[in-house]
């Protein structure tokens, strides 16, 4: 039979005799929950007892390496989701960078925030660390002469309370 560190981890702290221990192994997992935090990912208490640099500090009372990030990129999904959400904001949010990446970045948010609900489209907004764009908050791309032209005539037409509110929405 094999032994799992994690679960005989878990098992220990468990007994009643180490609640000294369970205190410790709280208050440093919640340290590596906060470096995480400030990095922009959650990650739970399992999710930091996964991690074999959390258990050897816990257990040595002192960190083992400072390295734990690398160990918890490739081993938690939380990480992996953080890692891929990053790529996209800085994707969408490159104007200078490459259009196809861009706009590849823009297309995959849009499908998936389709098929989310207003509330949740919210949250997934603040996960992203972002405020997404809502009607009429999109920048409006420059007008051709010719566009700009029929605008005008367009805005001619248009009572006086309407006006000014057009002229927003072209960017005039």
């Amino acid at each position: 039979m094999a032994i799992d560190n994690l679960s005989s981890f878990k098992k220990m702290l468990s007994d009643e005799s180490n609640e000294d221990l369970k205190f410790k192994a709280q208050e440093i997992a919640a340290q590596y929950i906060g470096e995480a935090a400030q990095r922009g990912v959650q990650m739970t208490l399992d999710d930091a007892y996964s991690l074999s640099a959390v258990r050897l500090h816990v257990l040595t009372g002192e960190r083992v390496t400072d390295d734990w990030w690398s160990e918890a990129e490739g081993a938690l999904d939380s990480f992996q989701k953080a890692r891929e959400d990053r790529e996209i904001m800085e994707a969408i949010n490159d104007e200078d960078g490459d259009l196809k990446r861009r706009a590849d970045a823009e297309a995959a948010l849009q499908a998936e925030l389709d098929t989310l609900s207003p509330i949740e489209r919210m949250k997934r907004a603040r996960e992203l660390g972002q405020r997404l764009p809502g009607p009429g908050e999109i920048k409006p791309r420059p007008l051709s002469p010719a566009e700009k032209a029929a605008a005008l005539q367009e805005l001619e037409r248009l009572p006086a309370a309407m006006r000014l509110v057009r002229l927003r929405e072209l960017g005039l």
